[in-house]
């Protein structure tokens, strides 16, 4: 099956919304999120993780063969990677318990690789998502009124935050799991899917705006929108419309109009997607450095420039990492690259040393190229 130019979309989709949420909190004077206007570009950006995670679900389901379960050892590659590029992320410190969205995605794609391949999974996966649902918000609910601060099942049932901890399982599962039977369905029905495009597109749109509707109902009396450590059930519904309205948007940019020029600049795919996340954040600790802010009206100018350069640094990282997955001895360049990693770990041990910043960022920006060689095979065979 061809790739699906509408899920490499929704990941540039994600990566924007990042960028902008991240760089709203760095750069943004504290008095001018009383403008309604920044409050709600903050507020939408916060989907981001919402549609990175759905759109780990989608790939799993585009991969799905009923029948022909998946190898695990390529996976547990990118695990691996995912998960020490989240530590880094986090600062490198490799003592501290928790995890942010790059583990959260190892993780689920953990839980979507059991799965994929099995019979049955799409009846699997929509049971998995119902008990998920109950789990926390049907019995958390009921239960959040009576637990202590030591409860371990407030834990389990997502109504107490972790320190340290992002995205915990319940609900954020959930997503990649709409995702992988959404995905799943588009490869099974892909032509009649193409065929009801335009309807389809309609009642994403419909369903979305019902759902918004019912969310703004919801927070006028009282329901709060929440999603650190964890999420609230207005929140949860307003992530489904947020979903609804890029999936629309995304096949009405790659598929109903055909954009060519606007889907392959804010498409993102393989390496890319990852390298972003170093890239941005290397930016943003520059910045916090030299103590930037700025104004609402100047900020809004700079996010155009500032999305254009991180896009363009993280696609050209994409292309160089596959220039060297392509390199018939690229075992030696595998190795050095594990090294440096190796070191900045040990580095990261010691808080005094001053160069741990920029070797943090380094170990991430080569785990982006570890990444790379997992998938020498499959850039050979797309060579050829």
């Amino acid at each position: 099956m061809k790739r699906w130019q509408s899920l490499d979309l929704l990941r540039g989709f994600a990566v924007i919304f990042m960028l902008v949420n991240h760089s709203l909190v760095q750069w943004l004077n504290k008095s001018d999120f009383n403008y309604e206007y920044i409050t709600s570009i903050s507020f939408i950006s916060s989907f981001a993780p919402v549609l990175f995670f759905f759109a780990t679900g989608v790939g799993f389901g585009l991969a799905h063969e009923q029948g022909r379960p998946a190898v695990i050892r390529p996976l547990l590659i990118k695990v691996i990677i995912l998960i020490m590029a989240d530590i880094f992320m986090r600062g490198g410190n490799f003592h501290s318990f928790g995890w942010d969205f790059l583990a959260f995605i190892a993780f689920s794609m953990l839980f979507l690789h059991l799965f994929r391949g099995r019979n049955n999974a799409l009846t699997k996966a929509f049971i998995s998502i119902l008990i998920l649902f109950i789990i926390r918000y049907g019995v958390g609910g009921y239960y959040g009124g009576h637990y202590s601060n030591n409860d371990w099942i407030a834990v389990i049932l997502g109504i107490k935050a972790i320190d340290g901890v992002s995205y915990w399982f319940t609900p954020w599962l959930i997503y990649p799991l709409i995702g992988f039977i959404f995905g799943a369905i588009y490869k099974s029905h892909n032509k009649k899917y193409k065929q009801l495009l335009l309807p389809l597109i309609s009642l994403m749109l419909l369903s979305g705006l019902i759902i918004s509707f019912i969310s703004f109902i919801m927070s006028n009396h009282g329901s709060i929108y929440f999603r650190w450590g964890t999420v609230s059930v207005n929140f949860f519904i307003a992530s489904i419309a947020c979903l609804l309205f890029c999936v629309a948007l995304a096949n009405i940019i790659s598929e109903l109009f055909a954009m060519k020029f606007i889907s392959v600049s804010l498409s993102m795919q393989g390496v890319s997607s990852l390298a972003i996340v170093p890239v941005h954040y290397l930016f943003l600790s520059i910045t916090n450095i030299l103590d930037v802010t700025m104004s609402a009206e100047i900020y809004l100018f700079s996010l155009a420039p500032w999305l254009l350069v991180c896009f363009y640094i993280a696609k050209r990282t994409d292309s160089f990492a596959k220039y060297l997955a392509l390199k018939q001895n690229n075992t030696y360049l595998f190795l050095f690259c594990l090294c440096i990693v190796i070191f900045a770990i040990l580095c990261s041990t010691y808080p005094e040393f001053k160069g741990v910043f920029l070797l943090t960022f380094l170990a991430q920006y080569l785990l982006c190229l570890m990444l790379a060689f997992s998938y020498s095979r499959k850039y050979s065979n797309n060579t050829r």
